[in-house]
């Protein structure tokens, strides 16, 4: 960036700052721009004389310098901060989009709302659906389970389950890799259970190649999956968790969700307490209702 450049992009920043700050000290703004004072005080002399066409006093910049401290009176229009360009766009989507996958659950809703601003300011040309982040170690998995395809191999996998809240080690045969709202799949045949399972690669710690060749069971008694209808808070841990299964209904913090074990359901549904409630399946409600019932008793 040439030096005429980078003085008009501070220039387009410093109008809306001063306008926000009245009367601050040119050391200040020195400070705060990480320029010289010099630098500040000819930038000031220039502001002075740029207004809108006309360029009498009356479409100039209005501001003073009384005693080192500025004040902004008419910014002509320029009050406003300027846009980002497409590589500041880019740029702020790719670090925000890492911090998603370190922060903790709380934030997630608060940093998918900046991204999604970001996504409104994009230019047509470039598709907000086209930039993601991948992790190195989602990256790496996704290599595995590719060459697990290619050659027809197991791979043994160390996967955290949640629903039981352990680790396991097992060796699985993959379906398919996917991708669903950003987030990587694999639908695999698992021979510790002895049944087709879904795997979040987020979950897996460790995965290798085996040598022993892909087997899969039969997959025509394969469960069949069950919607339910839920009342969410949607500033709630539980939806900024779950919100890529989730399917907004015409009726506020109502939502749709396809799942395949109950078990795991109850289990978010009570961690989340009254922030998550169950509407139907009816069966379902009672049993959620019923484990919560044996859970207070254990505190009486």
């Amino acid at each position: 960036m040439s030096d005429a450049t980078g003085r008009a992009i501070r220039l387009l920043d410093l109008v809306p700052f001063l306008r926000a700050n009245p009367g601050m000290n040119i050391k200040e703004i020195a400070t705060e721009f990480k320029v010289s004072v010099s630098e500040i005080v000819s930038d000031l002399d220039l502001l002075m004389v740029c207004g809108l066409p006309g360029y009498t006093p009356l479409e100039l910049i209005d501001l003073s310098t009384d005693e080192g401290y500025v004040t902004l009176r008419d910014p002509q229009n320029l009050e406003y901060p300027r846009n980002f360009t497409i590589h500041e766009l880019l740029i702020l989507k790719i670090a925000l989009s890492a911090l998603l996958v370190d922060s903790p659950p709380m934030l997630h809703s608060e940093i998918g709302s900046l991204i999604s601003k970001l996504d409104h300011q994009m230019p047509n040309q470039i598709s907000s659906e086209g930039i993601l982040f991948v992790p190195d170690n989602i990256l790496n998995l996704r290599r595995i389970g590719e060459e697990a395809l290619v050659k027809n191999q197991q791979v043994e996998i160390s996967y955290r389950n949640d629903t039981k809240d352990e680790l396991t080690n097992r060796k699985i045969s993959l379906i398919r890799e996917y991708e669903s709202e950003g987030e990587y799949f694999w639908d695999a045949w698992c021979h510790l259970a002895n049944a087709k399972r879904t795997f979040n690669l987020e979950k897996i710690s460790s995965a290798t190649l085996s040598m022993d060749p892909s087997s899969i069971g039969d997959l025509s008694g394969e469960s069949a999956a069950l919607t339910v209808r839920l009342r969410i808070r949607q500033k709630s841990q539980f939806f900024a968790k779950h919100q890529n299964i989730l399917k907004q209904t015409e009726e506020p913090e109502i939502y749709e969700a396809r799942i395949y074990q109950r078990e795991w359901l109850v289990r978010e549904i009570l961690s989340a307490g009254e922030t998550a409630t169950v509407i139907t399946p009816n069966d379902l409600k009672v049993q959620v209702k019923k484990r919560a019932t044996q859970a207070l008793s254990q505190y009486q």
